[in-house]
């Protein structure tokens, strides 16, 4: 277990491509940049995306050249942009611009053309797909909402939550275009906080809450300084 990140708040954080360095948002200021950092700690964190808005890294894509990225500018009009990391300080390709899109998670396709999101536009969550290219172009891949989406590491599964579901849809590349099969589920009745999915795809590594039908309850207790007061009393008693 070691502590990466010292002062300052830090979020969002994704694996380089060769997995020797990690990216993070870290607090600077009034706002949130992207900065990354040896996963061995060594070194001090490194300004990787200056920025006059809070952005947050998402993923990197496999051959370790791109980033996506989050911006949330005070407009509102949040941006999914993709950076160049060998030029890092260089204007980002932008992919989509929403006031709907308030949740930082998706990736780059394996072969690195594509990149699946999650964003609210339609008045739910729902799982999308578009070109890292910047062409405006999407495709659908959640039916009836899904959150949380992950890509199969062979290119030809988007795997993603439904509520206590976890679903995968078949996807594969058509030339320029996508084809989308219907999400069927792998498994249900849980409630997952997290997941990835192993290389083969076989395993999945999930944070989940094991009591997913617990009550949650609030007590109020009124008079409570009598209360402290009266135990030491006790406390005190030969």
């Amino acid at each position: 277990m070691t502590r990466l990140t010292l002062a300052g708040r830090t979020e969002y954080v994704t694996w380089a491509a060769d997995g020797r360095r990690i990216y993070f948002g870290y607090e600077q200021g009034t706002h949130f940049q992207v900065y990354s950092k040896a996963a061995d700690d060594t070194g001090e964190p490194e300004l990787v995306v200056p920025s006059n808005d809070a952005e947050d890294p998402i993923a990197v894509s496999g051959d370790g050249l791109r980033l996506l990225t989050g911006r949330f500018p005070a407009n509102g009009q949040n941006t999914l942009v993709v950076h160049d990391l060998s030029h890092p300080r260089s204007e980002p390709t932008v992919l989509f611009r929403s006031a709907n899109m308030s949740n930082l998670v998706g990736g780059f396709s394996p072969d690195g053309r594509f990149v699946v999101y999650q964003t609210e536009e339609s008045g739910r969550p729902e799982i999308y797909v578009r070109p890292a290219n910047g062409q405006d172009r999407k495709w659908q891949v959640s039916i009836d909402g899904g959150t949380s989406p992950v890509w199969s590491k062979a290119g030809d599964e988007v795997f993603f939550l439904y509520g206590p579901k976890l679903l995968a849809a078949p996807i594969r590349a058509r030339g320029e275009d996508l084809v989308v099969g219907e999400p069927k589920v792998l498994f249900e009745n849980r409630r997952v906080i997290a997941f990835d999915a192993a290389r083969d795809a076989r395993r999945f590594l999930i944070a989940e809450d094991p009591n997913p039908g617990a009550q949650t309850r609030l007590d109020v207790v009124v008079h409570w300084t009598a209360e402290v007061q009266r135990k030491i009393t006790e406390a005190r008693t030969p």
